[in-house]
C-alpha cells in the first residue's frame, strides 16, 4: 500500500514540476477512441497527492496526421499497401505522424521547464519515438532526469539503459516508484536510489537493476485519475494482473500473474465523477473483467442500479472470455449498456490453441454467439493472423467458420512483443532480430514462418475486410442474389475503360469491386487517376496477393452461407 502521509509530507515543501510524456505515434494507422494515456493519468493522480505540480504532455490528444516517408526498414511492405485505394474493404495506404510534431514536443518542453520528466514507454514499435523524445529533453536540460516506463522497459530494463539519454526505468508497476524516484532526487538523496525497489540506473557506466517493486495489492488505494483530456470516452481499470500464460502475451511483466481488483464501489465512484461531467461512454480496460463472475454480475448490477438501465455506452475493447459469459450476465451487460462484445477466438485450432496455451474452449466461443443474439449484443470475434505456430490453411478456416456467424470479424496481425514466449520463440527460430524493434507492429507482417509467406498473411488480412463489407450490405439489403451494377447505375464491368460522369460513391465502388470478383475472380482496387471537366478516370490498383488463398476462398465460395452482424437473414453464394 502506498503510504501517502510519508511522501505527502516529505515533499510539500518542494514547488518542484514534473512532466509527464504521452509520445505521438508512427505508423500505417492509429486507433484513436483508445489513446488516453491510461497508465500515466495514474502516475500523475499519484505525484498530484503527493504534492507536486504535475503537468501531463497528450502528444496525441490533438486529432494532427501528417504523411511522412515511410520508414526504410518497412520499405518493404509499400506495395502490399497501395495509396489512394478508395475500396470499401482497402487496408492501409500511407505512413502517418500521428500527434505533436517533434519540433512542437520540444517547444512544449521548453515552455513548461520541468525539473524532472517521465516518458511512457509501452509499444515496442514506437520505442525509436520515446528515445527521440528523451534526447529532446536533454537538448533542452542535460541535468534534468529523464525517467522511463511502461510495458516495452519493463521487458527490456538493461536494454533501455543502453540509451544514454535515460537516467532511470521504472520497471512494472510506477505509481509507487515514481513518487519515490521523485521525493529522493529532490531531497537530494540519490545515494537512496540504489536500492529502491523497481528501478534501474546507470553507476559509473554500469547498468545496474534493482530487485522487483511489491505489486499495488489495495487498488482503492490509488488515487483516482482526473486527467479528461478531448474524448468523450473514459478508460477504466477496474483490476489488474493476469494469471493466464497466453505465450504472444506479455502483460504480466507490468501487472504481474495475481489478479487483484479494485472494490465496486470504488470503480462505481469513478464512473460517477465522469458522468457528473458529461461523460457517458466508458471502456473497461481489464485483462480479465469476467475472471471472478459474481464480482463482475455485482459490477454490473450496480451500474445498472446507480446510472439506470442503459443510460450509458460501455465496452470491453481488450477482450471478453467466452468461458466467463452465460446468459445472467450477458443480460445483464445489455442493461448496463453494452452494445458489443469483444470475443477472442485467437485460432479456432486445438493444436494451435495448446501451443498457445489458450486452453480455451471453442465450443463455448460459439456458444456465447448465439446467446448474444437473444439479448441484442453483437459481436466482433478476433482472430490472430500469422501466429508462428499456425498454418495457411488453419487461418482460412477460421475466416470462412467467421463469416458464417453472426459478428464482425476482427482481424489482428501477430507481432512478437518482447517478453513473451512467443518473442522467445521467433528469436530462437530465427524469424526475427532481436531488437528489431520497429518491425515489431501488425503492420510489418514480420514474422514468416515454414508454413506461410507475408503474401499470405496480407491477403487473408484483405480477404477479412472483403469479407465484413459483404456483412456490412447484407445488413443494410444492399446484397442482391444477381448483378449489383444495375442498383448503382453504374453501365458495364469495364469501368475502367471509359471516363463517367460522376465521382463515384462507397457504395458504387463497393457493388463494382465485388462484382468483379464475384463475376471474374478478379480480387483488386481502384483509385482516381484525373478529373477532365466534368469527366472522372479510374485506375486499377492490382493487389499484391496470393492467389493460392484466393483460389481456395473462390471454390469454398458455393454453398458458404453469409451472415451479417445485426440481421438474421443470411446471403448465399450460388
Amino acid at each position: 500500500m502506498i503510504d501517502k502521509r510519508k511522501i505527502i509530507c516529505a515533499t510539500s515543501h518542494f514547488q518542484k514540476k514534473i512532466l509527464l510524456i504521452q509520445p505521438p505515434i508512427q505508423d500505417f494507422y492509429q486507433t484513436q477512441i483508445r489513446q488516453e494515456p491510461l497508465g500515466l493519468t495514474y502516475l500523475q493522480a499519484a505525484l498530484l497527492e503527493a504534492g507536486f505540480e504535475v503537468i501531463l504532455l497528450n502528444c496525441l490528444e490533438t486529432n494532427i496526421k501528417k504523411t511522412i516517408p515511410t520508414p526504410v526498414e518497412l520499405d518493404y511492405m509499400t506495395p502490399f499497401y497501395p495509396v489512394n485505394d478508395l475500396s470499401p474493404f482497402k487496408i492501409f495506404g500511407h505512413f502517418f505522424h500521428f500527434g505533436l510534431s517533434f519540433e512542437d514536443i520540444y517547444t512544449k518542453i521548453k515552455e513548461i521547464q520541468p525539473d524532472l520528466i517521465g516518458i511512457s514507454a509501452n509499444f515496442t514499435p514506437y520505442f525509436p519515438i520515446v528515445v527521440e523524445i528523451a534526447r529532446l529533453c536533454k537538448q533542452y536540460h542535460s541535468n534534468v532526469p529523464v525517467v522511463v516506463g511502461g510495458h516495452h522497459v519493463s521487458a527490456n530494463p538493461e536494454v533501455t539503459l543502453l540509451e544514454q539519454a535515460f537516467d532511470f526505468v521504472i520497471i512494472g508497476e510506477g505509481e509507487v516508484t515514481f513518487c519515490l524516484v521523485a521525493q529522493y532526487f529532490f531531497a537530494g538523496r540519490i545515494n537512496e536510489l540504489k536500492t529502491l525497489p523497481g528501478l534501474g540506473y546507470r553507476e559509473n557506466g554500469e547498468i545496474r537493476r534493482n530487485l522487483p517493486a511489491r505489486l499495488i495489492d489495495d487498488l482503492d488505494s490509488l488515487t483516482m485519475p482526473q486527467y479528461a483530456g478531448e474524448t468523450k470516452m473514459k478508460m477504466i481499470l477496474t483490476s489488474r494482473g493476469c494469471p493466464k500464460s497466453c505465450q504472444f502475451c506479455s502483460i504480466h511483466q507490468v501487472m504481474g500473474k495475481k489478479i487483484r481488483v479494485r472494490s465496486i464501489e470504488n470503480v462505481i465512484d469513478e464512473m460517477n465523477y465522469w458522468t457528473r461531467r458529461g461523460i457517458k461512454q466508458f471502456d473497461f480496460e481489464d485483462d480479465n473483467l469476467l475472471f471472478h463472475p459474481e464480482r463482475a454480475k455485482n459490477l454490473l448490477v450496480k451500474i445498472i442500479h446507480h446510472f439506470g438501465e442503459r443510460n450509458l455506452l460501455l465496452s470491453a475493447m481488450n477482450g471478453l472470455s467466452a468461458d466467463h459469459l452465460n446468459a445472467e450476465i450477458l443480460d445483464l451487460m445489455a442493461l448496463a449498456g453494452f452494445e458489443w462484445l469483444n470475443l477472442p477466438l485467437v485460432s479456432g485450432a486445438d493444436t494451435v490453441q495448446k501451443k498457445l496455451k489458450r486452453n480455451q474452449s471453442q465450443d463455448r466461443f460459439f456458444k456465447i454467439i448465439e446467446l448474444a443474439e437473444q439479448f441484442d449484443l453483437k459481436v466482433v470475434g478476433y482472430l490472430i493472423l500469422g501466429l508462428p505456430e499456425d498454418t495457411i490453411e488453419n487461418m482460412l478456416q477460421d475466416i470462412l467458420t467467421l463469416a458464417q456467424q453472426r459478428l464482425l470479424l476482427g482481424p489482428s496481425i501477430f507481432y512478437p512483443p518482447p517478453g513473451s514466449a512467443s518473442y522467445q520463440y521467433c528469436v530462437q527460430k530465427k524469424y526475427i532480430q532481436p531488437y528489431d524493434y520497429i518491425k515489431f507492429r501488425s503492420t510489418a507482417v514480420s514474422v514468416e514462418t515454414e508454413n506461410f509467406k507475408r503474401v499470405d498473411i496480407v491477403t487473408l488480412f484483405r480477404l477479412t475486410r472483403f469479407i465484413n463489407y459483404l456483412k456490412e450490405l447484407i445488413d443494410s439489403k444492399r446484397l442482391p442474389e444477381e448483378s449489383m451494377l444495375d442498383n448503382y447505375k453504374i453501365s458495364s464491368l469495364n469501368l475502367l475503360e471509359k471516363p463517367i460522369d460522376h465521382r463515384l460513391n462507397r457504395n458504387e465502388i463497393g457493388a463494382y469491386l465485388i462484382t468483379k470478383y464475384f463475376h471474374q475472380q478478379d480480387f483488386h482496387g481502384l483509385r482516381l487517376e484525373k478529373k477532365v471537366g466534368n469527366q472522372y478516370y479510374y485506375q486499377k490498383i492490382e493487389y499484391v496477393k496470393s492467389k493460392l488463398i484466393l483460389e481456395f476462398f473462390r471454390d469454398n465460395l458455393p454453398g458458404l452461407k453469409f451472415r451479417g452482424v445485426n440481421r438474421k437473414e443470411f446471403w448465399q453464394v450460388s
